[in-house]
């Protein structure tokens, strides 16, 4: 993200530390963080199909009777 934006910050500010490149444990933190959210989304999408399909399996269930 810095080498994307900050060509496009004015040069009077670029020394400014606000613009100033984060440590190397804030890139890992932030690293961290982005892996345990793709793993929670990932998480809760496999958790959402396993329910839907148990919901469509109990509606599709044959009940005897002719009808599904």
């Amino acid at each position: 993200m810095l080498m994307k934006y900050h060509p496009n910050i004015p040069v009077q500010f670029q020394l400014d530390e606000l613009y100033a490149e984060p440590s190397a444990e804030v890139w890992a933190k932030v690293k961290k963080e982005k892996i345990d959210r793709s793993e929670f989304r990932a998480q809760l999408k496999a958790d959402k199909y396993v329910n839907d399909k148990e919901r469509i399996e109990s509606l599709a269930v044959y009940d005897g009777e002719g009808k599904a």
